[in-house]
């Protein structure tokens, strides 16, 4: 899960011990049978579960939760369905890559951030409810000063009773303009042009002996790990950090770093439809080369004259 769902539990003051952490698959999607047997334990342990919280498109791998099958667990269960959508959402534009997200409908509740995969600035977000009328439920107090008593054309454009914020710039704009000029259209281009060539690029890797792919892509998304064949595997979490800390400071390449399985990995998110495969297979290059650096540096004097 995205770390802003452990900060709202503390932010509400429910702590972050409370949230009860579902099972994974092979693909990293929420387990759903391995989630059941987990809401039985919590409810065992007389804890009072109220929110189911699944994801389209992880932030550490992109996966896509089953949205369908945690539906009608959520049903089952009596809970509300927040889906954050915040990086995958933007799928639905594109008629090859909306299956990912069937079931979707099925939320009560919905983030999507336009200024990842809808190209952007940041920040442009959006908050969607199944029923409308739930918007209201967190966010309208009674203020006189804020809250009309009869609704007009007016208090329609006002967001105060629906966010945290009650004075908000409208975020929509940037995303309303270029949709106005250009339609869906633009965005389904750019999306399957780079969810295809983050595909290219697992396959790439999968060429390279010493490289390990970690998943198999769903989104823009793909994490994988330089594994030359002299390296310890006791270093490979260090060596993936510095690799990651000197492709960055060299300004090259912006490559990030998340843990899979508590070992450090390096992540790739495709969002610049100008990009190729030439500049992915320049980017190995350059881990290569700043690989081989780092297990120059670490030889010893008298180990780099005996290999000399």
């Amino acid at each position: 899960m995205h770390y802003s769902v452990e900060r709202a539990a503390g932010v509400m003051g429910i702590g972050a011990g409370q949230i009860v952490r579902l099972p994974l698959n092979a693909r990293r999607q929420i387990c759903v049978e391995g989630a059941r047997a987990t809401l039985d334990e919590a409810e065992a342990r007389q804890l009072k579960v109220f929110c189911l919280v699944a994801s389209a498109g992880t932030t550490t791998v992109g996966a896509f939760d089953p949205l369908d099958e945690l539906a009608a667990l959520a049903r089952e269960r009596n809970l509300w369905l927040h889906v954050d959508g915040a990086h995958g959402a933007s799928l639905l534009v594109s008629d090859r890559l909306r299956d990912r997200l069937r079931g979707i409908e099925l939320a009560d509740s919905l983030t999507w951030d336009a200024h990842k995969m809808m190209y952007v600035p940041a920040p442009c977000t959006m908050l969607f409810y199944r029923d409308r009328q739930h918007s209201l439920g967190a966010f309208r107090q009674k203020a006189s000063y804020v809250f009309d008593e009869k609704p007009d054309i007016y208090t329609e454009l006002d967001s105060g009773d629906k966010n945290f914020e009650c004075t908000k710039r409208p975020m929509i704009m940037t995303l309303w303009t270029l949709w106005a000029v250009f339609g869906p259209a633009l965005f389904a281009q750019k999306t399957d042009y780079l969810c295809r060539l983050t595909q290219e690029a697992h396959r790439i890797l999968e060429g390279e002996p010493d490289f390990r792919t970690l998943h198999a892509p769903e989104a823009n998304i793909l994490c994988f790990r330089h594994h030359p064949a002299e390296l310890d595997e006791k270093d490979l979490h260090r060596f993936q950090v510095e690799i990651r800390d000197r492709v960055k400071q060299r300004g090259t390449f912006f490559v990030s770093k998340v843990d899979v399985d508590d070992v450090a990995a390096l992540r790739v998110v495709m969002m610049n439809h100008q990009i190729t495969t030439a500049h992915f297979r320049m980017l190995l290059d350059e881990i290569r080369r700043t690989g081989q650096e780092l297990l120059g540096a670490e030889r010893t004097p008298h180990q780099r004259t005996g290999n000399e």
